[in-house]
């Protein structure tokens, strides 16, 4: 058997862009269910509200 094939590098990138993205779609499955959430919606909310009652 030859070693090239216990040591070599081939098919890294690959393994590497695999995990890039599935780490990419884990943060934005994170994001997406803090985003859609009830506490995300009414911290976005006062914070409008205050910003357009800064003026009055």
């Amino acid at each position: 058997m030859e070693k090239r094939f216990l040591y070599g590098d081939a098919g890294a990138i690959s393994a590497e862009y695999a995990l890039i993205t599935l780490a990419g779609a884990a943060i934005a499955g994170v994001i997406y269910l803090l985003v859609t959430s009830d506490w995300a919606a009414d911290a976005l909310r006062g914070l409008i509200e205050r910003a357009l009652s800064v003026g009055t």
